[in-house]
């Protein structure tokens, strides 16, 4: 990674240990197993694993600062531990005789710890070997779950991924059309107070077919319009949406939904244009609906004939 890498912190265990290092940028898939490449090599070599005291200032001579990455130790002689040609440090730790006692070194996890300081989790001997195996008997049920081989698994879930993309395509089209659909049929519906078109809705909420988005679309199509949709689920969305010409005729979208929220046992509000709300009274609904209907009437001083209310798609 580079001559700036610095040792921040370490933790060892037997089932799995950490090596939190400073670094500019995340560590790179290709860096992660170059370094457990560079460090199974050096296992491989079964190399062996010195201890010498030395002076300090004999050892700092020869090997530099880098000699405390573990941190500093008193003392003016300090153990040196050195892996010829690749390490030295001062540490009193136990360590083994040979690097090929290690047996194996698998990097688990790479991760930011914080801006400038990457954390590395890693195992070696059994456990690492443990992981392997892990990864392998996955691997291999994966494979079986797709009919295909390992070395074929990210051919096979491309090409997964590709049909999943084209499928959520479709569906997106066919979400998009149903909006469109019920948009227009609840436009339909819209009944004229004088220069105030009104589109009132109960509808069970459906999948692909948002509340806020259908009144906001609703409201951006005729700037005298005001639609107040109730949408059923487990709780009672209240959403009203206000043209700009509807808002000088006096309506209030937020006076709307907080009054028929009271209704339904809950809360809501907002400004003039555009408002939400809800509660969890359901048997309520109706009610509620007949409570926005008069709130609009007092708002702009006109009566709603009864077959203003839609129910489309009444839950």
């Amino acid at each position: 990674l580079g001559e700036h890498v610095w040792q921040a912190g370490a933790q060892k265990e037997v089932e799995s240990s950490r090596l939190d290092i400073t670094h500019y940028r995340e560590i790179s898939a290709k860096e992660r197993e170059r370094i457990e490449r560079l460090v199974n090599q050096v296992i491989l070599r079964d190399l062996p694993v010195q201890v010498a005291w030395m002076a300090r200032e004999k050892a700092e001579a020869k090997y530099g600062y880098r000699l405390y990455q573990g941190g500093a130790v008193p003392g003016s002689k300090i153990r040196v531990v050195r892996i010829q040609g690749w390490d030295a440090e001062a540490c009193g730790g136990t360590h083994c005789k040979r690097t090929g006692e290690l047996g194996v070194f698998k990097i688990e996890k790479v991760s930011k710890l914080q801006d400038g300081v990457e954390r590395i989790i890693f195992s070696a001997g059994e456990p690492a070997l443990k992981r392997l195996n892990q990864q392998s008997e996955a691997l291999a049920k994966a494979s079986e779950l797709l009919k295909t081989t390992p070395d074929k698994l990210p051919e096979s879930i491309k090409a997964i991924v590709a049909e999943r993309d084209s499928l959520e395509k479709e569906i997106g089209k066919v979400h998009a059309k149903a909006m469109e659909t019920h948009v227009k049929q609840l436009e339909k519906k819209a009944i004229s107070l004088g220069t105030v078109r009104l589109v009132l809705a109960k509808t069970a909420k459906r999948r692909g077919i948002d509340a806020v988005e259908v009144a906001n679309r609703l409201k951006e199509s005729d700037p005298n319009i005001i639609v107040v949709i109730f949408e059923v689920s487990e709780r009672v969305q209240v959403v009203a949406a206000a043209g700009d010409e509807a808002v000088k005729a006096g309506v209030n979208a937020g006076q709307i939904v907080s009054e028929a929220s009271k209704v339904l046992g809950g809360g809501g509000g907002g400004r003039p244009f555009f408002a939400t709300g809800g509660g969890s009274s359901k048997d309520n609904v109706d009610e509620a609906l007949k409570v926005a209907s008069q709130t609009v009437t007092k708002q702009i001083n006109m009566a709603i004939p009864a077959e203003g209310i839609s129910n489309a798609g009444q839950a």
